[in-house]
């Protein structure tokens, strides 16, 4: 399906959503790109520590993903 900005139902939709000043609808994609970039780069980095067997390697890439996923 579908949803042009006209339509009915992607009208409905945003105004389900309740308003929040930090994210809108547009910067949506942006961010989850940026947080999934993110990730692949931490899972590349990660996988680097495992071979060379360096816990400092490790213990970066822990933190990468506890400041990435943090609430």
């Amino acid at each position: 399906m579908r949803a042009d900005r006209e339509s009915p139902f992607y009208l409905e939709l945003l105004r389900s959503i309740p308003a929040s000043p930090l994210l809108t609808i547009d910067q949506l994609p942006v961010v989850v790109i940026a947080v999934g970039g993110c990730v692949a780069v931490l899972s590349f980095l990660g996988c680097c520590g495992a071979c060379f067997e360096s816990i400092c390697f490790l213990c970066m890439v822990r933190t990468g993903f506890r400041i990435v996923f943090e609430k």
